[in-house]
């Protein structure tokens, strides 16, 4: 667990610097994808707490496990709990930046 920032929801990728001047990503991050969600875990407090609490049965796309829309908010409101930071990509940005439409 990143111990050096809030734990925190934010609908938004959380990338930054703490006061020790380290850089921190979010334990985890949310993609909304129309009728599936996908659950990154960018940190190894991220990989652990997957590992710990999702059964190793769930459907998996590459390294994120594979979420209905319904069944998110429980499970980011399990992590945030235990002290997990957790961000969500903006897929409508992401789209746009890599289309040319948006200044990265």
């Amino acid at each position: 667990m990143n111990t050096m920032h809030q734990p925190v929801a934010t609908g938004r990728l959380n990338v930054g610097m703490d006061a020790a001047g380290s850089w921190y990503l979010d334990d985890i991050m949310i993609a909304r994808h129309a009728s599936v969600v996908l659950v990154h875990p960018l940190s190894p407090a991220g990989v652990t707490w997957i590992v710990d609490h999702v059964d190793h049965k769930a459907q998996r796309w590459c390294n994120a496990i594979v979420v209905a829309p319904r069944a998110v908010d429980a499970l980011v409101e399990g992590m945030v709990a235990d002290g997990l930071s957790v961000g969500e990509q903006r897929t409508e940005t992401w789209h746009a930046l890599h289309a040319g439409r948006v200044n990265g």
